[in-house]
């Protein structure tokens, strides 16, 4: 349903919704399928995950779980992991290097003891970057060079006002290259040799 938000910007979407109230409204049982037929209709989501996303409406994911905000909520819990991580595999559901990334932490909480979906939100409260920094070096979710950026952002807002993982987000978005290159010259995230 996120995809659904981004792609849909400020047009109007399943139900009328607009932008980020997309994912609130497609959240609610009775308009997945209506969501599910716009995200077809409009290319949204590969046919493969609307494929699997129908199948789970029909027999159940994980758990017996029917949507995606049920499957979540049932995969976040604790010892559901193996059950949940080989239904993303056999579905095809997470990209190969966020699937290795995953069966390497196993179901070892994150950072402050957060699990999966918590740990962005974790990560992106003040106070929790260099705890957070820290274990995505030592697991191998972030490279030296990523995290001597990280740190010398801070807990500051990006461009855009944008925090964390949204940065990249913003940035990948070329409408916002301009403002996100000067933002890395001024804080110094950028070397001299990638300047020139």
């Amino acid at each position: 349903e996120i995809k659904i938000a981004r792609a849909i910007g400020t047009e109007k979407g399943p139900g009328g919704c607009v932008g980020l109230q997309c994912k609130t409204y497609c959240d609610e049982e009775n308009n997945i399928d209506e969501c599910l037929d716009f995200a077809k209709e409009h290319n949204l989501i590969p046919e493969r995950e609307i494929a699997v996303a129908r199948e789970v409406r029909a027999n159940g994911g994980p758990g017996g779980c029917r949507s995606e905000k049920e499957c979540r909520a049932y995969c976040d819990g604790d010892g559901h992991f193996e059950e949940c991580i080989s239904f993303a595999e056999k579905n095809n559901l997470m990209p190969k290097e966020e699937l290795e990334r995953a069966k390497k932490l196993g179901d070892k909480p994150g950072p402050g003891g957060c699990r999966r979906e918590a740990c962005k939100q974790y990560c992106e409260t003040p106070g929790n970057m260099d705890e957070c920094v820290a274990f995505a070096l030592e697991n191998g979710f972030m490279t030296e060079k990523e995290a001597v950026m990280a740190r010398k952002m801070g807990n500051r807002d990006g461009p855009g006002g944008c925090r964390g993982e949204a940065c990249k987000t913003y940035c990948d978005d070329p409408a916002h290259g301009e403002e996100c290159f000067k933002f890395a010259e001024e804080n110094n995230l950028i070397s001299k040799d990638e300047l020139s």
